[in-house]
This record gives structure tokens, sequence and C-alpha cells, in this order.
């Protein structure tokens, strides 16, 4: 997304300074014309050649490049403050995603004290062998199972989330 941003921006840039370019070169005309000259009404008069040049240059050319310079660098800086332009909409998406990674180790730390919770509780029951105790260390264990899988998922977001940041922003 970061090298598509790039080109973007690139290609937006060398638009608007071939427009540039493109206006500056009104700024001056050359044409030339020739040929040969001959009477059509009287066939035995001599024949002539004849060249013409004109060179039309504008004066005030100077200024309005300058101001044509100022424009496309104007343009430039206003087409990356746009709001629904593909920077600030990538600049929207890396912030959400960041929050969202903020969130995740929010999560995953509760998930981590809650594991850390159940395995205190599973060495507290200990050896004692009788069938509450042996119900609730079955029902603690298949607790725990659960929120390792949990744990276990939270994490593998966490560094999908951040690989995406780095290849993309």
């Amino acid at each position: 997304m970061r090298e598509l941003i790039g080109e973007k921006i690139a290609a937006d840039a060398a638009a608007q300074k071939a427009v540039g370019k493109l206006s500056k070169l009104s700024d001056w005309d050359l044409s030339y014309e020739g040929g040969i000259h001959h009477q059509i009404q009287n066939p035995t008069s001599t024949v002539s050649p004849y060249a013409m040049a004109t060179l039309t240059f504008n004066l005030g050319s100077h200024a309005a490049d300058k101001h044509t310079d100022r424009s496309v660098d104007a343009y430039i800086e206003w087409k990356k403050s746009q709001e629904n332009d593909a920077v600030v909409q990538s600049q929207i998406l890396q912030k959400q995603i960041e929050d969202t990674i903020t969130l995740n180790e929010d999560q995953l730390k509760v998930l981590l004290e809650q594991d850390k919770a159940l395995q205190t509780d599973l060495t507290a029951l200990g050896d004692i062998d009788t069938s509450t105790a042996i119900g609730f260390r079955n029902q603690l264990t298949g607790d725990r199972l659960i929120l390792q899988v949990d744990i276990q998922d939270m994490q593998y977001r966490l560094t999908v989330l951040r690989q995406y940041l780095i290849d993309n922003f």
C-alpha cells in the first residue's frame, strides 16, 4: 500500500508538471511558409519563389510561467490534503490498525492474567481426589484449554497486524 500511495503521489505530481510544461510551450510560436508564385491568368509569366516566416513570443510569459509553477506546487499540496485522497485514507487505515493492536494487546494481558489465575487454582487443588475436586479440576482444565486457544489466536492476530503495518506503512 505504501508503494501504491507513493506511486499515486508521484503520478499526480508528474501529470501536473507535464500540464505546466505544456502551457509553457505556448509562449512562443514559429511558423514558416514557402512556395512558388505563379499567375494563373498569364501562363507565360515568370515564376518566382517566395518564403515567409513568423515568430510570435509572449512577453508576459516569464510571469505566467512562474504563476504556472506555483499553481502546480499548490495543486500537489492541495491534493495531499484532500479527505477522500488515498494518502489520507491510508493514514486512517494505519491509525485504525494501530488502535486495534493496542486493544488486542490489552485484551491479551487480561487473557494472560486469567490463565495465570486458572493455573493458580489448578495448583491449589493439588492432589485432592474427591469427586468434587476432580470435577472442578476437569472444569478448570477445560476452561484453561479454551483460554489457551484464545491466547494463541490473539497472539497470531497481533503478529499479523504488526507485520501488515511493517509491510504497508
